[in-house]
């Protein structure tokens, strides 16, 4: 072991490069791979370099999955090992994700999360598994209770795995002394009610008015059911920029005005168990909120009956009122139809994803026609995502597409629309078949005859979020 023992720095710090790279994924967020894990088990030597080494803890995002659990089997059989890590990282914040799975017992992840609790104020984005949560904090409430801790450092919270998370909610901050001066991003899976989320919390000195990035994931239809919740609840929240909601219910609501959302740009929903029984909520589905400044928003139907229906009732009064300066769009379910009626309100769009594994429609819709100016949409267009499976690929009626926006015909009044400049095209798996790797040889052509910039790109790995996600380029 001692040759191990005696590599010069110069030669570690390439040998991690190589097999501990940071990887960049399409959400534009680094990461460190379980290779460091892997290389922490070759032998007690190389643990210890691992523990150690200037190169790994200047740059690794301190994730329990990826790291914390590769490179010592299970925290909670070595929450000694688990407390050298955090040492390693001296003063700098803390991301972790901290969870287990229904076959464990989680009394033996108690020792870990005492030691991560420790490091609290440290603690910057957090991910909680709030079963796990429960069953520490109810086998011992004084125990916690006592011991609060203060989390100035703390800006992003998500609470996963939980039948009621805004029960789950409460119980953190009892482990706190109320004040989270810096959280901003809050995301909540599987809640309850909204009224319970909104008033109880905010008695308790839940920091509501801050938020600025809101998550409601998996939510019961009885939280949106409950008359004038959702009005309550979103007025505590102003100053709100990113908006995700999936699934969204048609909602109870009292005869007022919407909220006004006067800084939200970005917003995502998924609608769900609609059914023509609720043809009467459809319009009021999105009645809640007004957003005049919206930049990105993205909509769905999960429900395959009657959806392009669903999404006209919804999208329309939405459209209207709300989308005047709307840069970037995403639509997962829909027609030809459904398109003229919904673009003909969002001139301003200038970034359009679409989904084709559900959508049908046809790229004909888009195509520019110089001739037919009362038929064209999207005049400001410039970049164009598609989803699309190698089997839907219609390579002539997309060149077509492609030659009508990149050329130099004029439009009505000798306004000449805006070119094309970025075409990017999605698939749906890490690794490409074969069938999709004959796909991308045909299609990267089209980016150098039509002097297109793109690329083909993976989706990213959480499925609620390519609605709203657009590549950086």
């Amino acid at each position: 072991m001692d040759y191990i023992n005696n590599i010069p720095d110069e030669v570690l710090g390439k040998i991690f490069q190589v097999t501990c790279p940071v990887i960049y994924c399409n959400v534009e967020e680094p990461r460190h791979g379980a290779y460091i894990g892997h290389l922490g088990r070759v032998c007690r030597a190389w643990r210890n370099i691992v523990l150690t080494h200037s190169y790994l803890w200047t740059e690794l995002d301190l994730r329990l999955v990826a790291s914390f659990f590769a490179l010592s089997d299970n925290p909670s059989f070595r929450p000694g090992l688990l407390k050298l890590v955090i040492q390693r990282s001296k003063t700098s914040p803390l991301t972790f994700r901290f969870s287990s799975s229904d076959m464990e017992n989680t009394f033996k992840y108690e020792r870990s999360f005492e030691t991560l609790y420790s490091a609290a104020n440290r603690w910057y984005d957090v991910e909680l598994d709030g079963i796990l949560l429960l069953k520490m904090v109810e086998r011992n409430p004084g125990r916690w209770n006592i011991a609060r801790k203060d989390m100035p450092l703390l800006e992003r919270l998500s609470l996963k795995r939980s039948d009621h998370c805004d029960s789950v909610l409460g119980t953190f901050m009892g482990l706190t002394w109320g004040s989270l001066p810096k959280l901003r991003d809050l995301s909540l899976e599987h809640y309850g009610n909204l009224s319970s989320i909104g008033g109880s919390l905010t008695n308790r000195g839940f920091p509501w008015a801050q938020i600025t990035r809101l998550s409601l994931i998996e939510g019961s239809r009885n939280a949106w059911m409950e008359l004038g919740a959702i009005d309550d609840f979103f007025r505590q929240l102003p100053d709100l920029v990113d908006l995700i909601i999936d699934p969204l219910y048609p909602s109870l609501r009292r005869k007022k005005t919407p909220i006004v959302f006067k800084h939200l740009e970005s917003f995502s929903f998924c609608i769900e168990y609609m059914t023509p029984g609720d043809s009467g909520l459809w319009p009021s589905a999105l009645s809640f909120i007004k957003a005049p400044n919206l930049v990105s928003l993205s909509a769905r139907i999960r429900s395959r009956a009657n959806s392009t229906q669903i999404l006209k009732e919804c999208l329309g009064p939405f459209f209207e009122s709300s989308c005047g300066a709307l840069k970037r769009l995403s639509l997962m379910d829909c027609d030809n139809d459904l398109a003229r009626f919904l673009l003909k309100y969002t001139p301003s769009v200038e970034s359009l994803f679409l989904d084709y594994v559900h959508c049908t429609l046809s790229l004909e819709t888009l195509t520019w026609n110089p001739d037919v100016d009362d038929t064209n949409l999207l005049p400001n267009l410039s970049t164009l995502n598609l989803l699309l499976p190698p089997w839907v690929l219609d390579l002539e009626e997309l060149s077509v597409l492609l030659a009508s926006r990149t050329s130099t015909h004029t439009a009505r009044q000798n306004l000449p629309p805006i070119k094309l400049k970025s075409l990017n095209f999605f698939y749906c798996y890490k690794s490409p078949s074969e069938l999709q790797l004959e796909w991308m040889d045909d299609f990267k052509p089209l980016l150098e005859t039509y002097n297109l910039k793109g690329d083909t790109w993976p989706l990213p790995d959480n499925p609620n979020a390519y609605g709203t996600w657009f590549p950086n380029l």
